[in-house]
């Protein structure tokens, strides 16, 4: 389907280029600058505790709680819209965007015989590159585009490669969309992040009301990490029986069928979102307020204790906002 769309989508620059005369382009620079502290108990552990005495050990060395420091961001932008279709470019290519860690990032393919392996900074990187088509009824966005919804509530400045449609019914603006946000590994459905999403955008007596469904393509089903044992045949390990199929003199291991150890999955699978927003003001305050609400997601990990499952029908409905809002909100 991708290479369909990318196909119709060249088409109609490469016809309309042979009869159009203007091209309008615009060109920008976005940089930021930022300091920070941040301070979180997410990465608190208890220091270890003597089993004579019960002292605890090692509290220099407990992950700190608080976070400090400086980072920048600075993004290319450039724009082209063909004035007689109104089929436009968006483009953008981030230089720098995260914080400085030192010069030898370590990038694997880097190689070896690099010309300067000591000075390895960040990559260039696409940011953003979609294709805006207008129709008679709406536009059509293809390619990489950002992502926002809820206040941040849900996503925040992400990154996606979309399908996006977009009309006008009156005062209301309805979306539906196809998103793809990773290919976790090469020809495994399983690790794909696709999903689609519906919804719409409406003022209501100067509020904007904004409401969102999605759901997660269901690529598979069950546990993350499979910790069925590993059955190792009962043998002499002498080579050329059959406990020793490669010779080497020791028994060798037959996983049991239906085990495959760790799993290359992503987190939301057959997962359903709800999210709904309001924003308006109240005199000189702006107001805003939304809701997330997760269900039927089909992955699990075994590994953890019951509520350290992720993005499980438990650990999403029956906390409280406060820790849904911390850890159901990359969905």
């Amino acid at each position: 389907m991708s290479r369909t769309i990318a196909f119709s989508v060249l088409a109609a620059l490469g016809c309309a280029s042979t009869t159009a005369s203007a091209l309008e382009t615009d060109f920008g620079v976005e940089y930021k600058a930022t300091g920070f502290y941040v301070g979180s108990d997410s990465f608190d552990t208890d220091a270890p505790v003597a089993q004579v005495s019960g002292d605890r050990l090692d509290d220099e060395i407990d992950p700190s709680d608080y976070d400090s420091g400086f980072a920048h961001l600075l993004r290319l932008k450039a724009d082209f819209k063909h004035e007689a279709t109104g089929i436009a470019l968006k483009t953008s290519i981030e230089l720098a965007g995260d914080r400085f860690t030192g010069q030898d990032r370590g990038y694997t393919p880097t190689g070896q015989r690099s010309f300067n392996r000591n000075s390895r900074g960040d990559n260039v990187r696409l940011d953003l590159a979609f294709f805006e088509i207008p129709f008679t009824y709406g536009l059509a966005r293809v390619g990489r585009q950002e992502s926002n919804w809820n206040n941040c509530f849900l996503t925040c400045q992400d990154r996606r490669d979309r399908l996006l449609l977009l009309t006008r019914i009156g005062s209301v603006t309805p979306f539906f969309a196809y998103d793809r946000t990773a290919d976790g590994a090469g020809f495994q459905s399983e690790a794909d992040g696709d999903e689609i999403f519906t919804g719409f955008v409406a003022p209501i007596g100067g509020w904007e009301l904004g409401f969102l469904y999605v759901h997660f393509f269901n690529n598979f089903s069950g546990n993350i990490a499979d910790t069925d044992p590993a059955l190792a045949p009962i043998g002499s390990g002498v080579a050329g029986t059959p406990t020793d199929v490669n010779g080497d003199g020791v028994p060798d291991v037959i996983v049991e069928a239906g085990s495959t150890g760790a799993r290359n999955v992503q987190a939301q699978s057959g997962l359903d979102i709800f999210s709904p927003y309001i924003q308006g003001s109240v005199g000189p305050i702006n107001v805003s307020t939304g809701v997330n609400y997760f269900f039927d997601n089909e992955v699990e990990n075994n590994t953890t204790p019951e509520d350290g499952d992720i993005f499980t029908d438990n650990r999403c409905r029956r906390r409280h906002v406060r820790v849904e809002r911390a850890v159901c909100r990359r969905a």
